[in-house]
């Protein structure tokens, strides 16, 4: 029978948290799910770990080609209707699945609040979302074209979309979830649903990827957006510069002074701006 939702972990030597992360897929308790991750190369034991858990999970392995490599391969693979997406350094609370499923739709995405958690999995709080529930798919993608709305390890996406779309190699994963996001609004007008719950543990430890560079990633999301914005031509593009510029000139003034500083510091050498910006990034998505 065809599940209902795909879990994927795309695994790149995630050895350390594997496990856990494992742990809390397999333990949901929605009644029609798959487990699927997919190993991009990985050197350390990820792949050991992955063939211990051959009868709960369904691994694919590959060699390594990347990110967004590993996350096709993996939407290739999925069965499901939906698929949830999962770092392997992340958990799902229990009854993630079911909370998120509860909204699901042919062309909505469903994501959660989440819990922000240390290296040993404690919590160090809970990170709420801005609450945009009533916006129609046009005012949700101004609101995604002033930044990043989703942390896509929260997610839950129809599978046809996720195929449609794909994940574009654009080196920076920050960039690469933001531009499926704006392109799934802008041109599929896609409907997003946030469930006012934290529903995932988002790791924060000293190896993760995507908070490396952050002034980088700062400028590839501008990149995203001015290249996604130039194919949505014609009048409708026009529409949606004129409502982003209304919408950013309505910003509180101490918000506006946060953003200025932001820009500020992403010019700045990586090793003094990167710890400070994202924390402004954590400020800036928090008062969004």
């Amino acid at each position: 029978m065809r599940p209902l939702i795909s879990i994927l972990i795309p695994v790149h030597n995630s050895a350390e948290f594997l496990e856990e992360c494992i742990r809390s897929s397999a333990g949901q308790d929605h009644g029609s799910f798959e487990i699927v991750a997919v190993d991009d190369g990985s050197t350390d034991d990820s792949a050991e770990i992955l063939r211990g858990h051959s009868g709960t999970v369904r691994c694919v392995y590959q060699d390594n080609g990347g990110l967004a490599s590993c996350a096709n391969t993996g939407v290739a693979h999925c069965r499901g209707e939906f698929i949830k997406w999962i770092s392997p350094d992340d958990v799902m609370a229990p009854g993630c699945l079911s909370e998120l499923s509860r909204h699901r739709g042919a062309n909505t995405i469903v994501y959660s609040d989440w819990d922000i958690i240390d290296e040993r999995s404690e919590r160090l709080r809970s990170f709420s979302e801005s609450d945009y529930n009533s916006l129609d798919p046009f005012e949700f993608g101004v609101r995604l074209l002033d930044g990043q709305q989703v942390n896509i390890n929260t997610s839950l996406i129809p599978a046809g979309l996720a195929r449609r779309r794909g994940i574009r190699d654009l080196g920076d994963p920050v960039a690469a979830d933001y531009d499926f996001f704006l392109g799934a609004c802008l041109h599929e007008g896609t409907r997003f649903f946030l469930v006012r719950k934290p529903l995932v543990g988002y790791r924060i430890h000293g190896g993760q990827l995507s908070r490396r560079g952050i002034a980088r990633t700062l400028s590839s999301v501008r990149g995203v957006r001015d290249e996604r914005l130039r194919e949505v031509g014609g009048a409708a593009r026009g529409r949606y510069e004129e409502a982003l510029r209304r919408y950013q000139r309505g910003k509180p003034l101490a918000r506006r002074a946060m953003e200025a500083g932001r820009g500020i510091l992403s010019r700045m050498p990586a090793g003094i701006s990167d710890p400070v910006l994202a924390y402004y990034l954590d400020r800036v998505r928090t008062t969004r």
